[in-house]
């Protein structure tokens, strides 16, 4: 019977939707439906054979657990990171307190704007902007404490992509993704019981493998579940080092 009004429930949303001339996409796990403002795109991100591809992890909400959380087009906004004055004890996220996980059901897309450097006006211009495939990732905090995840700009950092190579071993497929400038960075913290929901960039390629996400936070490493997906082969010839973490 619960079910069956949450099935209810579900179709009024879409008609809803789709009566007022707007499209949303909306995904379920049955056990939580994603309302995601951005539509989907049957666009993958290519290999860069110029250079070693960043990992880009955007936010998109911070808050509590809820039965429908509906996104927004644009990531979180940085000023909603402030609240981190007020808290007295923060703890760092490790793989005790805090888990990371991928559900392919909720497929999404992910705006990415490419940008150059304005000199003289001291500002950036948006060149272009490309919609890639994604799956959401979630964030969850196990404790009735504040966890500190680490510091962004709109995404979280020191989250890489890592792959099943040929010889059978877990490898990092990408570097962290860095940026040209460091102003509106800010501590990205979880209070107690919340979850964060981010987006991950889905490859274009010719290799499918077991995937899974690796969460750096200081010396503690959180790794999600893991998923099959597609990759370029050529991708895992790069040879990282801890230095890029720097």
């Amino acid at each position: 019977m619960k079910n069956c009004l949450f099935a209810i429930l579900l179709l009024i949303v879409l008609v809803a939707c789709r009566n007022d001339g707007y499209n949303l996409n909306i995904r379920t796990n049955g056990k939580m439906v994603i309302i995601d403002s951005m539509l989907l795109t049957n666009n993958f991100e290519s290999y860069n054979p110029d250079n070693i591809q960043s990992g880009y992890y955007p936010i998109y909400y911070i808050g509590n657990k809820k039965d429908t959380i509906t996104l927004r087009k644009e990531r979180y906004e940085y000023n909603e990171f402030n609240y981190v004055d007020t808290l007295k004890d923060i703890f760092t996220a490790n793989a005790k307190n805090v888990s990371i996980e991928i559900d392919t059901n909720f497929k999404t897309s992910v705006d990415v704007k490419f940008k150059h450097y304005i000199q003289q006006k001291e500002s950036q211009k948006i060149d272009s902007v490309f919609c890639y495939a994604g799956y959401n990732f979630f964030v969850n905090n196990l404790t009735d404490s504040a966890l500190y995840l680490g510091s962004g700009k709109g995404s979280i950092g020191n989250v890489y992509l890592q792959v099943i190579n040929e010889d059978g071993n877990w490898v990092d497929y990408e570097k962290p993704y860095h940026y040209s400038c460091s102003v509106g960075f800010q501590c990205i913290v979880l209070c107690p019981k919340q979850l964060l929901i981010g987006k991950l960039i889905r490859k274009r390629g010719d290799y499918k493998t077991k995937c899974r996400l690796k969460f750096k936070v200081n010396d503690n490493i959180i790794y999600s579940n893991f998923f099959e997906d597609w990759i370029d082969k050529r991708q895992l010839k790069f040879n990282f080092s801890e230095s890029y973490e720097k």
